[in-house]
């Protein structure tokens, strides 16, 4: 079984920016996701070579915080998974190629926490591509 990771940096819009932008403007959404997109596309085309077989993805979350709440954080999966089709990593996003995910958090404590000093946590998100011959 293969396995490459790739590294994103940075937090990506969740569900409710995205529902936000396009609560305001259909096209600031679309700009939205065509960024995000791209931005996995590129990332992925220097780091990762094309799956032959299907995958399960493993997303690791950091994020500076606890303040968004899962479900919110791991929209940014549908950016993801285009990206890494746009980008050619995967031929295709469908169950045919795409057999399961696991999803995982990390999140800074909170400012008052009496949790022994942490290093600061940078935000972004571990991808973990793992075929299934």
């Amino acid at each position: 079984m293969r396995e490459q990771t790739l590294w994103i940096p940075g937090r990506m819009p969740g569900l409710n920016d995205y529902i936000g932008a396009m609560n305001h403007n259909r096209f600031l959404g679309n700009q939205m996701k065509q960024d995000n997109t791209n931005l996995v596309a590129m990332l992925a085309k220097t780091k990762l070579n094309p799956v032959k077989y299907p995958v399960t993805i493993q997303f690791v979350w950091q994020e500076p915080n606890d303040r968004r709440d899962p479900d919110n954080i791991i929209f940014a999966k549908k950016f993801i998974l285009d990206g890494l089709v746009k980008g050619g990593i995967l031929p295709n996003d469908t169950q045919k190629w795409i057999m399961g995910f696991s999803d995982s958090w990390i999140a800074a404590p909170p400012k008052n926490s009496k949790i022994a000093v942490l290093p600061k946590i940078e935000p972004g998100i571990m991808v973990t591509i793992k075929e299934i011959v």
